[in-house]
């Protein structure tokens, strides 16, 4: 079976790339902005009087008084790791085999010698 691609899906394809291409450096410029941000929270100190606590079974998680920067700092880490990450799936798939001639083929010419100036 031979499968003929047109322009157009070449054209797709390459679209899809690109949107691809996009997501992932937005997705990693947002969560380096917001890295960014925590850092300078974290260094001028702010500080905020809060609790945070989580139950699952027999795991028990629980935040008192935590640098605000800090957690800023942790959920930018989350979205650069989801953002860089990002499973890319195409549409179409394709198979090449190697053929048994060579589709290029060269003649064979004679280069004259360079000329010798004085």
């Amino acid at each position: 079976m031979k499968v003929r691609f047109t322009r157009h899906d070449l054209e797709y394809e390459s679209y899809a790339v690109r949107t691809h291409g996009i997501q992932v450096a937005l997705g990693f410029l947002i969560g380096l902005f917001m890295a960014g941000f925590g850092l300078l929270l974290f260094a001028i100190g702010a500080t905020d009087d809060f609790g945070l606590s989580g139950e699952h079974k027999d795991g028990k998680l629980t935040l008192k008084s935590t640098a605000p920067g800090l957690i800023v700092i942790g959920i930018s880490g989350l979205i650069i790791s989801f953002a860089v990450t990002k499973d890319f799936k195409r549409s179409f798939e394709t198979s090449f085999k190697q053929g048994k001639e060579p589709v290029i083929t060269a003649k064979e010419t004679k280069v004259p010698p360079p000329k010798v100036v004085d």
